[in-house]
């Protein structure tokens, strides 16, 4: 069922010390014959929701591989709010809490769909919901950071509500230019910095935004050009 399904690893490097300090893996499918892949879309979403048990069984025997035969020193892996509705979920968690130090857990924003049995939650009732499954994969001794904060639900509000438990998290430049979000990029930081809490830049465009975030000392990031990069110098 999903052979055709794999896990890519996407760097995420420090540019200051110029080395890379973890691989975020994100599911894709291969398409065509000449093996490129498609990241995962909202078709391929449902389609992992209506086969839940049988993906979340194959994600894990995917994770269990990697952190297994130690290919990359540290990962983090995308799991989204409306997946803590589902037991199997925290089950795999469970299961590889042996690898806990490899691992680190990225709850991604989304608008979370409410199952029937959870319809009636308030937005505070929520977010004590997943606050107390954080605690759980906390206390598996998981390193938990919180996706695409500043976007949708992944509010400074809701930031300070899960800072007490998180490592860190992560900022997307995807669908903005830097120029625009550069004051709002420096707020995040003094937070981070007042905190102690990691923070990552994904998408980072090229050199010229990658300096601007360097200067601020912002030197985690990820993003395609970088790859590409890094590629040529190792090549």
């Amino acid at each position: 069922m999903f052979k055709n399904y794999r896990l890519i690893a996407q760097p995420v490097y420090d540019i200051k010390h110029k080395k890379i300090v973890m691989h975020e893996l994100v599911i894709g499918k291969k398409e065509g014959k000449k093996g490129s892949f498609t990241k995962i879309d909202d078709e391929m979403a449902v389609f992992f929701e209506e086969n839940y048990p049988s993906f979340i069984n194959w994600l894990q025997k995917e994770l269990m591989k990697i952190v297994a035969k130690k290919i990359y020193p540290k990962i983090s892996i995308n799991i989204r709010s409306s997946q803590f509705f589902r037991l199997e979920t925290m089950k795999m968690f469970e299961k590889l809490r042996i690898y806990n130090e490899q691992i680190v857990i990225e709850i991604t924003e989304n608008l979370v769909q409410l199952p029937e049995s959870k319809s009636h939650f308030t937005p505070a009732e929520l977010d004590a919901f997943l606050y107390g499954k954080i605690r759980s994969l906390q206390a598996f001794g998981y390193e938990v950071m919180l996706d695409d904060v500043g976007c949708g639900i992944n509010s400074l509000e809701r930031l300070m509500y899960y800072l007490p438990l998180i490592s860190g998290f992560k900022i997307s430049l995807e669908k903005f230019e830097l120029s625009i979000l550069e004051a709002f990029i420096a707020a995040w930081k003094k937070i981070a910095d007042k905190h102690q809490k990691v923070m990552v830049l994904e998408y980072v465009k090229n050199k010229k935004d990658s300096s601007i975030l360097e200067g601020m000392n912002l030197i985690l990031q990820q993003g395609q050009w970088l790859d590409k990069l890094i590629k040529q110098k190792v090549s």
